[in-house]
């Protein structure tokens, strides 16, 4: 069996509902927006099952997918399709922290003294922060159990014989 990318895309998209940017653009249909932002999360997929092979050696092969279909060649359970939505969140948050390094050169000093840039770069940062480490948690969690019966996973010592 296999999984359409569609069965990801609406976990991720519940994560970035708040970001109007991302949903809706200027003088296009709700349908024409819908494509773009599901164009944006499939490359946010692509991007998030290379994160997770960096990270980890899954029991299965995410990147076996096609791209014209586009679905993967397995039947992915629940905590993986939870998986790559909040893999992908994190790559969508990641966007922003490029942008933050532009913003002093947008303000005056005068600007400098009434809003302070600083500090919302920092609470954005520690955000950021969180969302990885919540992921790496995430992928640890996911690594260390079977991915269809969700036991942990164990040595198995029989296959040594007696020692």
């Amino acid at each position: 069996m296999s999984t359409p990318f569609t069965k990801i895309y609406p976990k991720f998209l519940d994560k970035v509902e708040k970001d109007e940017t991302f949903l809706n653009y200027y003088n296009l249909t709700e349908e024409e927006s819908m494509n773009i932002a599901i164009e944006r999360s499939k490359s946010f997929l692509e991007e998030s099952v290379t994160d997770l092979v960096l990270k980890c050696t899954p029991d299965i092969d995410f990147t076996d997918y096609d791209e014209v279909l586009e679905e993967f060649a397995s039947d992915l359970v629940k905590n993986e399709i939870n998986l790559l939505a909040s893999i992908m969140f994190e790559k969508y948050v990641s966007r922003d922290v490029a942008m933050l390094k532009t913003l002093n050169v947008n303000f005056t000093p005068t600007d400098l003294q009434v809003f302070s840039p600083s500090s919302d770069r920092k609470t954005f940062m520690e955000m950021y922060k969180q969302v990885q480490d919540a992921n790496i948690l995430m992928i640890n969690a996911y690594i260390s159990k079977d991915r269809i019966t969700g036991k942990k996973k164990g040595i198995n010592f029989s296959q040594y014989g007696d020692y």
